[in-house]
């Protein structure tokens, strides 16, 4: 009877912790989903990445810090700029992220270290399309290697040389006089007829394409509060890429392809989060407002490039 008796206790006790263990895992679980993040267990360390909206990682591991930095370069021809983070090295892990295209993905992988050089090859989750393997050499001051993709994409590959960068954001940063922005989606052509000889003409069709005018280097949307007199001489490209000009100083990552490759061009230009809403400034967000209203209302400017 009193071993039937003691079985009982220990039911019963064991009932009560485990109600006890539920209701702390329901207030932690409450908690986090109060904060908007998202935790995911790593099975190797007893680490956690937690995304917000910068996606940024943390880890609890020490690590090999000389790696921990920032490497940017450009691929496909300088059509993207890309960036990739390596967060922790951890003895032969490494875990990182990458930005690029306005897209944030992580990656985990090995390092093999042999005659003084750092090779690693990192993994993509697998859990959107466009991801991939990265695989290259890795120092203190470059990463050199390539790209490939699981599935097959309209890019499956591609090669890089990136720099270790630091980013600092800089509202004196000014656009490269010398780069224009030309939007060759946004097309339209032109007829020119022209006399060769007394009575003989010929006709041309001219393709022109959506660009920017000198007109947009005179102001710097992060520095100076523009006024509507300002705003009044530029055109739909000018106005755009004014706009456009403040997020890339505070480091957005674009998903336009023709803004990747002009803000490419900037030397300034380094591409580290997909969100930078909450790092504009007063005076950016105001400029913002401003140059939007007179965006939707201007006028194109078109010229012709060679492609």
């Amino acid at each position: 009877m009193k071993i039937i008796s003691f079985l009982g206790f220990l039911l019963l006790f064991g009932c009560v912790a485990e109600q006890k263990k539920e209701i702390e895992t329901n207030k932690v679980t409450r908690k986090l989903k109060s904060t908007n993040f998202k935790i995911k267990k790593d099975s190797l360390f007893e680490s956690y990445v937690h995304s917000l909206d910068t996606a940024s990682v943390l880890y609890s591991a020490q690590s090999d810090s000389v790696f921990i930095k920032t490497y940017v370069g450009s691929f496909n021809n300088r059509d993207f700029v890309i960036s990739i983070f390596i967060d922790k090295l951890i003895n032969d892990s490494v875990f990182g992220h990458s930005i690029v295209a306005g897209n944030f993905q992580t990656f985990k992988g090995i390092r093999k270290k042999e005659n003084g050089i750092n090779t690693v090859v990192g993994f993509e989750p697998g859990t959107a399309r466009e991801d991939g393997v990265f695989t290259f050499t890795l120092t203190d001051s470059i990463i050199e290697g390539n790209w490939k993709a699981y599935k097959k994409l309209k890019i499956e590959e591609f090669s890089y040389r990136l720099k270790a960068k630091e980013f600092n954001y800089n509202s004196e940063n000014k656009l490269n006089e010398d780069e224009f922005y030309v939007n060759y989606k946004k097309e339209k052509t032109v007829k020119y007829e022209y006399e060769i000889e007394e009575g003989k003409k010929i006709e041309e069709v001219l393709s022109m394409y959506a660009t920017t005018t000198p007109a947009l280097f005179k102001y710097n949307a992060s520095a100076q509060e523009l006024n509507e007199e300002d705003l009044k001489e530029l055109k739909k490209s000018d106005l755009m890429i004014l706009r456009n000009s403040i997020f890339a100083r505070h480091g957005f990552s674009f998903k336009n392809e023709s803004l990747n490759y002009f803000f490419g061009w900037q030397s300034w230009y380094m591409p580290v989060s997909i969100n930078v809403t909450g790092e504009l400034t007063e005076l950016e967000k105001k400029n913002i407002e401003l140059i939007a209203r007179f965006e939707k209302y201007a006028e194109e400017a078109y010229d012709s490039f060679g492609r």
